[in-house]
């Protein structure tokens, strides 16, 4: 089997009203620099400048807050890797020291030979994906002979 990555930020589609919003912001603080500095304070163009980028870059499908980290499982014959979001640490398991794979409804419990267990929720993944996480992981539990329950 190959190595499986699948990425968990989110993708956004394109939302005109978004884009609509953050270039009237624009217009506001272009207006504010032209008009002087009694229309708006330069505390207030700045917070305005800063929200018609984030308004903007969020239409067009981009979230600012992605570029600082990743979140993604990556699957291979030797471990598993996930990094649920883009704030925590990820989380690796060897295969070797998995027991006991539990997929639920919605979550994958991995039992350790330590009697330590990890979970991965996986609520907020699209359907292809899970698919795909829960056909590898079933694969390969089936090639190391790991209890799937």
């Amino acid at each position: 089997m190959k190595q499986i990555h699948i990425d968990l930020r989110h993708k956004y589609k394109v939302n005109y009203l978004r884009v609509t919003m953050g270039f009237i912001l624009l217009g506001m603080v272009i207006y504010g620099l032209y008009k002087g500095e009694n229309f708006f304070k330069p505390m207030h163009l700045i917070l305005f400048s800063a929200a018609s980028l984030y308004y903007i870059l969020m239409g067009f499908g981009f979230n600012p807050f992605t570029f600082w980290g990743k979140a993604y499982i990556n699957i291979s014959t030797e471990a598993i890797e996930f990094k649920p979001s883009i704030l925590k640490k990820p989380t690796t398991l060897q295969w070797q020291n998995c027991k006991q794979v539990n997929i639920n409804v919605s979550s994958i419990r991995f039992s350790e030979n330590n009697a330590g267990t990890l979970e991965f929720d996986y609520q907020k993944m699209d359907v292809e994906s899970i698919q795909k996480l829960k056909q590898a992981i079933v694969s390969i539990c089936k090639e190391k002979k790991i209890e799937l329950a």
